[in-house]
């Protein structure tokens, strides 16, 4: 096959997969069919898609099956997890007639696992941290707050600590790229609790604030 990989033959449960519906239901003729022709390729996220064509044409060529778990982004703008198992048929002459395979939707799978996977990160981080042996307080902070900025997969962090009789915040401690990051000549080192945005939300809400896309609009900003 060349180009983007067009399928023929789609599975109403495929289609389901890609968050697209077959376009004249299961009793579509070829004419139909035709109509529901995907680019797959399209699909598939671009830091995959060259991975998996040299595989594909390498399995091709040696007329050997196919299988492997990408990530796909559907229709409605949607990451899920496939795995896909497929081969080539030939003719006589060892021409490629088509591909025929099966894609599975796995996306639960692999969201357990990889939560089970954080999970024992956090475990092993916690660890750390209660064997760690500073000097001082402050290398202890320091140590802990590298381990929270790997473990959330951040670029940066900092500690501040609160007084409550002041409701002022005074700066403890940067992450080692913060000033590369934020180009911060001279750090605030005080801030009122009134003045400050969002981050301020967990001493206001005396709870943990999680916002995943800072960029994004937020009722908290």
């Amino acid at each position: 096959p060349e180009g983007n990989g067009l399928a023929l033959d789609l599975a109403d449960r495929f289609l389901q997969t890609l968050g697209q519906d077959h376009p004249a239901g299961a009793d579509a003729d070829q004419a139909h069919i035709l109509d529901a022709l995907v680019a797959f390729n399209d699909l598939v996220l671009p830091e995959f898609r060259e991975r998996l064509w040299k595989k594909w044409q390498a399995l091709l060529s040696a007329q050997l099956p196919f299988e492997d778990e990408y990530p796909i982004r559907t229709a409605s703008g949607e990451i899920k997890w496939v795995w896909e198992r497929g081969r080539g048929i030939f003719g006589e002459d060892k021409e490629l007639l088509f591909l025929e395979g099966y894609i599975e939707d796995v996306t639960e799978r692999r969201t357990s696992e990889e939560n089970l996977r954080l999970d024992e990160k956090r475990l092993e981080s916690l660890l750390r941290i209660s064997q760690y042996h500073g000097e001082t307080v402050q290398e202890f902070l320091e140590f802990a707050l590298e381990e929270a900025i790997a473990l959330t997969q951040s670029k940066i962090g900092y500690i501040y600590f609160y007084n409550e009789q002041t409701g002022q915040f005074t700066l403890n401690t940067w992450s080692k790229d913060v000033m590369k990051e934020c180009r911060i000549a001279n750090p605030q080192t005080l801030y009122e609790l009134d003045k400050t945005g969002m981050w301020g939300e967990a001493v206001r809400q005396r709870k943990p604030i999680i916002v995943n896309a800072f960029g994004a609009p937020h009722p908290l900003k």
